[in-house]
């Protein structure tokens, strides 16, 4: 690894950042589990798929995404019961945060919804493929 930054700093840096990416996502994980309300857990999950799919520019012009998860994968991944998630989502929808539909994921209001999951969005860059 130590000849990789000396031969390829680029390739490198790009290790480091995912490696870098990859340990604040576990660690909002941690947070979301450990400390964020239903609401909150959901919002993050919601947000943080969409703008991972915005960056890769998967965002269609609508504003919705592929969104294949069921609700039993979203109470699983979060630590929340099924009956739970399905009340959750209603009530984010019903506030006009998200639409899911027909596979789809659209947000409505980013913002709104980046508030309530505290999300601090990183500016967007161009992710390295490796």
């Amino acid at each position: 690894l130590w000849n990789l930054f000396h031969q390829e700093p680029k390739l490198g840096y790009d290790v480091t950042w995912l490696c870098a990416s990859e340990e604040q996502l576990v660690d909002e994980n941690l947070v979301t589990v450990g400390r964020r309300s239903a609401a909150e857990r959901i919002a993050m999950l919601l947000i943080h798929q969409w703008r991972r799919a915005e960056r890769v520019g998967l965002v269609d012009d609508e504003g919705a995404v592929e969104f294949p998860l069921t609700q039993q994968h979203i109470a699983d991944a979060l630590g929340l019961s099924l009956v739970h998630t399905n009340k959750t989502l209603r009530r984010l929808s019903q506030l006009g945060l998200h639409a899911i539909r027909d596979g789809r994921l659209r947000i409505a209001r980013a913002d709104a919804l980046a508030q309530l999951a505290d999300y601090a969005a990183r500016p967007l860059r161009a992710q390295p493929l490796i």
